[in-house]
């Protein structure tokens, strides 16, 4: 059996059985672990699996409401991300708040050479990213886990932030309208946003293009709560005279 029939093989039992050992494919094809590992890699860079360690899993069984939001305007979060830096200098104590967006704030933070750095925040996924990062040291608030956001909230996670005062804070959010100001989905998440923006000096509000017009069920904040809103999108002259009257900086 060549190696593009064996990997067909490999794949064929993985969406069968939703995992393999290393091990057990080796002794199965007759091939070394090497070569093995060698097919799992191949598959997990070509996105069929995911390699873990001592073998793989199937993708989709891993795949969450998270990780799914994650891929939704890719292109506009990471822009927005890239944005997010010019507002961080060495030396700053930053908070990233939960979110998709904010997540990949903290990728890009990760591969900067802003150092030294220190971020609190209450997402599993940002502290995770900067976890490994030379010069981002990380504060991870405690508390109740929502699993589906992979965040941190209620009373443990608002005594904690009691203690800590921050330069800036980036904050994402489930909606932003000229009526309702900015929403988002979660009380108890949006009680420890609530909190940690007033103890930031500075609170920059992170929104791509699908977060305009919407409003979801909780308030989080005013525009006079916000002093600098990132977006791909294209103001309408409403927003941007609001914007205007409350002195929010503009970065699109």
């Amino acid at each position: 059996m060549g190696p593009y029939e064996r990997r067909d093989a490999i794949l064929a039992e993985i969406k069968a059985n939703h995992s393999v050992r290393v091990a057990q494919l080796s002794d199965e094809f007759g091939v070394t672990r090497e070569t093995i590992r060698q097919d799992l890699y191949y598959l997990d860079e070509q996105g069929a699996i995911r390699k873990v360690h001592g073998g793989a899993v199937d993708r989709t069984v891993l795949e969450d409401e998270y990780e799914k939001r994650a891929t939704q305007h890719r292109k506009e979060k990471m822009s927005i991300a890239k944005k997010a830096l010019k507002h961080i200098q060495k030396g700053m104590t930053i908070f990233i708040d939960y979110g998709t967006t904010n997540f990949f704030i903290a990728k890009a933070l990760s591969q900067s050479d802003l150092e030294p750095i220190t971020v609190v925040t209450d997402s599993l996924p940002v502290a995770a990213t900067l976890a490994s990062s030379p010069g981002k040291d990380v504060i991870l608030l405690g508390g109740d886990l929502r699993k589906t956001e992979r965040s941190l909230s209620g009373g443990l996670t608002l005594q904690a932030v009691d203690g800590i005062y921050m330069d800036v804070g980036f904050f994402g959010c489930g909606g932003i309208s000229l009526n309702s100001g900015i929403t988002n989905h979660d009380f108890s998440e949006v009680t420890v946003s609530k909190k940690s923006m007033s103890h930031c000096q500075e609170t920059v509000l992170v929104a791509d293009n699908s977060k305009f017009n919407l409003t979801t069920t909780y308030k989080t904040a005013d525009f006079d709560d916000i002093d600098i809103l990132i977006t791909d999108y294209q103001l309408s002259e409403d927003f941007d005279k609001v914007c205007q009257i409350h002195n929010i900086e503009v970065d699109n």
